[in-house]
């Protein structure tokens, strides 16, 4: 009886340890080193059913763009490419400039100011979101481009399931 009952502690220590570390899997984090000198960490909550995956595909040599996509699923929700300050102030002139183009939300927490944009016209399935973030107390920005096929209030889901970081 006692070699029982100490299989059975053992077998139901391990089985809390299991438990205990899956539910701490809750956030998923990467780390990039883009053209503008920042480490940017970027680190997404997982809760939603949202993961994080590097956009390799962008990288073709050390200068081009590296960036990231949020996907829930196989579908990609967001994908965002680092991006320098004159970068940044340069989209933001053509989305502000264009007349397809309107401001869905522009407001600024947890280290970041984001302006939402959705522009009609540019592709026959018609709206596309737009975002443009800046990481506050850094040189970088992201231009993130929300999947067609998504609305904002989606992208908005997916883009409060991300924080930012500088090293």
């Amino acid at each position: 009886m006692r070699k029982f009952s100490k299989g059975l502690t053992t077998v139901l220590c391990v089985m809390v340890i299991i438990l205990a570390l899956t539910g701490c899997a809750s956030s998923m984090s990467m780390t990039f080193n883009p053209q503008t000198g920042d480490t940017v960490n970027v680190t997404l909550d997982t809760s939603e059913g949202f993961t994080l995956s590097e956009a390799d595909d962008l990288m073709q040599s050390e200068d081009d763009y590296c960036g990231f996509y949020v996907k829930e699923d196989d579908d990609t929700i967001l994908l965002g490419i680092f991006i320098d300050e004159e970068e940044f102030d340069d989209y933001k002139d053509i989305y502000d400039n264009m007349n397809m183009s309107e401001i869905i939300e522009e407001d600024s927490a947890n280290g970041i100011t984001w302006i939402f944009y959705s522009t009609d016209g540019v592709v026959e399935t018609g709206r596309v979101i737009n975002i443009l973030v800046w990481i506050d107390g850094s040189d970088t920005g992201i231009l993130i481009g929300a999947s067609i096929l998504r609305d904002y209030d989606t992208a908005k889901k997916a883009l409060d399931s991300l924080t930012f970081s500088v090293e």
